[in-house]
């Protein structure tokens, strides 16, 4: 079997996208358990109405928190490609863009998971699961690929 170019790494954009697309599948199976809990009734939810903190702010610090670090996660992983497109040996590249590919997605992961235990506590579904979901559509619109690497090093002229 014939030995694989090491400069074009072909392996890094996989291993990126391989990485990320377990990260959502964890948020999504951790979903779909917390939704089979509640809808088979095995699990009761362990607020009341008169709950203010669970029932009112809880919800809402999914969203938000979503808001305050999905910028924040694109931020970082620009900054972290950048390095990587700064470096002439395409070996070296790969780990700041294999890092700033796994940031971005665990920036996304920690508000979807807040929203998912949410749905678990309160046995409510909106705003609960809002979170959750617009953190795995963005997970999901953003993976990291052959496009976010070989193309920005070809620009380059590397």
């Amino acid at each position: 079997m014939p030995r694989r170019d090491m400069d074009s790494q072909p392996a890094t954009p996989k291993a990126a996208r391989i990485i990320s697309l377990a990260l959502i599948a964890g948020m999504v199976f951790f979903a779909v358990v917390v939704v089979g809990l509640i809808e088979s009734g095995s699990f009761e939810a362990s607020t009341t109405d008169d709950d203010d903190v669970f029932t009112t702010w809880l919800p809402l610090a999914g969203p938000i928190l979503l808001l305050l670090t999905a910028p924040v996660g694109f931020m970082l992983r620009s900054q972290m490609l950048k390095k990587a497109d700064e470096m002439e040996d395409p070996a070296k590249a790969a780990q700041p863009y294999l890092a700033g590919s796994i940031l971005f997605m665990a920036m996304l992961e920690g508000p979807a998971l807040l929203g998912i235990v949410t749905t678990l506590v309160t046995g409510s579904y909106f705003p609960n699961m809002l979170a959750p979901v617009m953190a795995i559509a963005l997970g999901i619109a953003n993976l990291p690929g052959e496009r976010h690497f070989a193309s920005r090093r070809e620009l380059r002229g590397v």
